[in-house]
C-alpha cells in the first residue's frame, strides 16, 4: 500500500530518534524546514555545560543540498562566552551570533555523511540543572584541538591532490595541443598512401 504524502512518523531506538516524512515529487528540487525541540541533551559540569548533538545522521542515501541548523541558548549566553565546533564535512561552517545563537551550515551534505555540533556554555547558564562533579573544559578543548589538526591534515592532503589533478589535466591538454598537428599530418599521409596504393 502507498503511504500518503504529508504522512509523518517517528520511531526511537536507544538514543536515536528517526523522523520520516513522505512527500510527492517527480524529478524536482524540494525544500524542507524541520523544527524541533530536544530535551535532556545538555550535560552540566563544574566549569561548562555541554551540548553535543548529531543533527543529521549518516544513513541518508542521497546528498542533501543545504543543511542549516540554529541552536538557541538561554539568557546568559553570548558571543564571548560560548564556544562551538562542527563535525562532519570539512567544508561545513560554524558561527556564533548575538545571544549565543550558534549557526551550523553545510552545503552540500554528501550522502552517508553525518553533521553534528558541540557547544560549550558557561555552567551558570544552566544553573537550575544538576551538575556532575567534573571539570570538562580543558578536556574538550584538547579533544577539539586534536580533531581540528587532523581535519587540517585531511584538508591539506585534499588540496594537494586537487592541485596535482589540475597539473595533470594541464599537461594532458598541452600534449593534446602539440599532438593535434602531428595527428593531422599522419592522417593526411595515410590518406595519400591509400590513394597511391
Amino acid at each position: 500500500s502507498l503511504i500518503q504524502p504529508g504522512t509523518v512518523s517517528k520511531s526511537k531506538s536507544g538514543d536515536n530518534v528517526r523522523v520520516t516524512w513522505h512527500f510527492g515529487a517527480n524529478n524536482e528540487t524540494s525544500k524542507f524546514k524541520l523544527e524541533y525541540k530536544v530535551s535532556g541533551v545538555i550535560l552540566r559540569y563544574i566549569d561548562v555545560a555541554v551540548l553535543y548533538y548529531k543533527f543529521i545522521g549518516d544513513d541518508w542515501d542521497r546528498q542533501i543540498g543545504n543543511v542549516s541548523v540554529r541552536v538557541y541558548a538561554p539568557q546568559g549566553a553570548s558571543v564571548s562566552n560560548v564556544r562551538a565546533w562542527a563535525h562532519g564535512p570539512l567544508h561545513g561552517t560554524v558561527d556564533i551570533h548575538e545571544g549565543g545563537v550558534v549557526h551550523f551550515d553545510v552545503r552540500p551534505l554528501p550522502a552517508r555523511t553525518f553533521w553534528e555540533g558541540r557547544i560549550i556554555y558557561p555552567s551558570a547558564v544552566f544553573h537550575e540543572m544538576p551538575g556532575q562533579d567534573l571539570a570538562m573544559r580543558a578536556r574538550i578543548f584538547k579533544e577539539e584541538s586534536e580533531w581540528a589538526e587532523e581535519a587540517n591534515r585531511r584538508r591539506e592532503a585534499q588540496q594537494r591532490y586537487n592541485e596535482e589533478q589540475a597539473v595533470r589535466r594541464e599537461r594532458q591538454k598541452a600534449i593534446a595541443g602539440r599532438l593535434g598537428p602531428v595527428g593531422w599530418v599522419l592522417g593526411l599521409a595515410g590518406l595519400a598512401m591509400w590513394f597511391v596504393l
